[in-house]
């Protein structure tokens, strides 16, 4: 089940305006082209890994994202949003490039299997494979964030609108394992938009510690708009910088599995999927997190999303929405209403007019 923003979306718009900290070091920073992100940081952990370079956000981009939570959940009390049965279905491209030989990359042949993985961490959502392209091109292995030949392989491979995610699997220097871009981003340049993976960090890599899946699934959280859960603002502990309730606060990044770590006053969330833990460390989303995920995605990657600043000049071609092609507000009270108890959550449930 999923909760699927009605019309009065629309008017809500109008209406309103690491184990330790030795084991993670900052190594260099490249400016981020032109985005208004804080330039990426490239950590290197005690295993020499850059676990994910995903630029952190500013404080213009936590005021954005704190406004489409404001306008989620008002419309959540003010029963602005319906039930759907089902899950969101999001079209998936995975795109593999090699230099010599298919094999290279490690990820040829389980594809399948790391889609599973990422299926089973996202209730509420389903992704569907639809292609798997193959490349070979030796300019595009290994890559660097922001390089031209990023853009240039965005730019050939490129499938689908706001609501498509595209998976690149290559090379990349300096054991960089992942990067992603953020839902507010796709207005400003939708070519760029995707997930990108080191391909011996997929399921049963080469890449020790970061085999199981997991990569995809932290990066993924970021494409559906989280933050990490270590990020902190300018205030450090209590500034909650990954804006989610739920998730407890931690200092830094952690590295391993370090059980009953304390950071900031409470568990540090090492089994979340946006820390840096090992993926076998990992295993869970919090209910505040999938809320964050669901309003991102109305905002700003649903086949019509919410943001006009989010529709780019010349849209991608779509299907049709499947947005309900009325106006009329919810009954006054629900039909029935039903709980998911995995995610701790309740929901009326308001069936569309006939």
């Amino acid at each position: 089940m999923f909760i699927f923003a009605l019309a009065a979306i629309a008017a809500s718009i109008l209406g309103g305006d690491v184990a330790a900290h030795e084991d993670i070091r900052s190594v260099s920073n490249h400016d981020h082209r032109d985005h208004h992100h804080h330039p990426r940081e490239f950590l290197k952990d005690r295993n020499h890994v850059t676990r994910c370079s995903t630029p952190e956000p500013t404080n213009e981009d936590r005021q954005k994202a704190a406004l489409v939570m404001d306008r989620w959940n008002k419309m959540q009390m003010d029963n602005d949003v319906a039930e759907m049965n089902g899950d969101i279905i999001i079209p998936t491209y995975i795109h593999l490039i090699h230099d010599t030989y298919e094999a290279q990359n490690e990820v040829s042949g389980k594809e399948q299997e790391q889609i599973d993985i990422i299926n089973a961490a996202f209730p509420g959502y389903s992704f569907d494979l639809k292609e798997i392209t193959v490349t070979q091109k030796s300019e595009w292995w290994p890559i660097d964030p922001d390089s031209q030949q990023e853009l240039e392989m965005k730019a050939a491979l490129r499938r689908g609108s706001s609501d498509a995610l595209n998976i690149y699997y290559t090379d990349l220097k300096g054991r960089l394992l992942g990067y992603a871009t953020l839902p507010v981003d796709y207005g400003g340049n939708p070519m760029n938009d995707g997930v990108v993976c080191l391909h011996s960090a997929g399921v049963g890599g080469t890449e020790n510690y970061y085999n199981e899946g997991h990569v995809l699934t932290h990066e993924v959280g970021h494409w559906m708009g989280l933050f990490h859960t270590f990020f902190q603002g300018s205030e450090g502990c209590g500034d909650a910088g990954d804006q989610v309730e739920d998730t407890n606060e931690e200092a830094e990044a952690n590295v391993g599995c370090p059980v009953g770590k304390v950071s900031c006053g409470s568990l540090d969330p090492i089994n979340n999927f946006m820390d840096y833990t090992y993926d076998s460390c990992m295993d869970e989303f919090t209910s505040g997190q999938k809320a964050r995920m669901d309003a991102m995605w109305f905002e700003y990657r649903a086949e019509e999303p919410v943001s006009e600043s989010n529709r780019p000049s010349e849209m991608p071609s779509k299907k049709p929405s499947v947005m309900p092609s009325f106006t009329l507000s919810p009954p006054k009270k629900p039909v029935s209403t039903k709980c998911n108890f995995k995610w701790k959550l309740c929901h009326s449930h308001f069936p569309y007019p006939k």
